[in-house]
């Protein structure tokens, strides 16, 4: 960089901070996965429902978020020129396919699979101002060397998402209660409408202090997925309590319990890969 005289010539050009919605997720028991299988048994399994819950979109919507995975770990962030409603309903919708996956896809992989491994995620959404960028460039005034890019993503919706997602025990995403009058701020009625679609239900989430109100991301596109799901929660259940894993059994359990709320209630999500189609359904009272 310049120097005259001993002191820095060149400025710091301000990113871009937007007020965005940011999410995470995280693997549960990923580093048992790790010890012990091979890292090509890992990467079939793992990339599998990632990819999936990217591609599975059905085609039309807008908002898709960009992704950053590091280990077990996915960072989702509205794209390029997204903003607003659309930049939060892609991220709810993006958050019900790789949940879906996750439990459903083990299950349908062919015997030729390089070995099937049950990879439960669990994820938090927060909201706020955020440098989220995946090709992040710094730019200096009074500079012309070149600085090399690089993804970035920072800010208190990071924290937020990450302290959420660690304090929930279950196999599901929440939205951060904390930042929910933010998002009403910004985005007047909006969790309101997403409630009433069915992409989000009002749910006492499980968490480490007991059962805190917040509005959980509903992966259940009808009736006989919600059945699957329910059968593949309980297997997995099962297997959990026969190797003596009774934390694992209970955040089981406890998901296994939500898709049967919506079962029981006919609250579906509209974003069904199978329909081709992300426009909502009817209005249904998730609450």
């Amino acid at each position: 960089m310049e120097d005259k005289g001993g002191k820095i010539s060149w400025r710091l050009e301000r990113p871009g901070v937007e007020a965005k919605p940011f999410a995470i997720t995280d693997v549960l028991g990923f580093s048992e996965a790790i010890r012990t299988h091979t890292l090509e048994q890992v990467y079939a399994n793992y990339i599998l429902f990632v990819v999936m819950a990217w591609v599975s979109r059905p085609p039309g919507l807008i908002g898709s978020p960009e992704l950053l995975v590091v280990s077990d770990t996915v960072l989702a962030f509205p794209g390029t020129g997204t903003s607003g409603e659309q930049a939060l309903r892609g991220m709810v919708e993006y958050l019900a396919l790789l949940l879906y996956n996750a439990i459903i896809m083990p299950g349908m992989l062919p015997e030729t699979w390089p070995h099937v491994l049950a990879l439960p995620v669990r994820g938090g959404l927060s909201y706020g101002s955020l440098i989220a960028d995946s090709a992040h460039q710094i730019r200096f005034t009074g500079s012309s060397k070149p600085v090399p890019s690089f993804p970035l993503v920072l800010g208190k919706p990071v924290v937020d998402a990450y302290c959420w997602e660690q304090e929930q025990k279950w196999v599901g995403a929440s939205v951060d209660p904390r930042c929910r009058k933010q998002i009403d701020e910004a985005h007047p009625g909006l969790l309101d409408r997403l409630r009433e679609e069915g992409f989000l239900i009002q749910w006492d989430v499980p968490t480490k202090h007991g059962p805190v109100p917040a509005l959980a991301v509903n992966y259940v596109w009808r009736k006989e997925e919600g059945e699957r799901l329910r059968e593949r929660l309980g297997q997995c259940e099962e297997k959990a309590r026969a190797s003596a894993d009774l934390s694992v059994a209970a955040k089981y359990l406890a998901v296994r319990r939500f898709v049967e709320y919506t079962l029981e209630h006919d609250v579906y999500n509209p974003t069904d890969p199978a329909r081709g189609s992300g426009a909502p359904a009817e209005a249904q009272d998730g609450a």
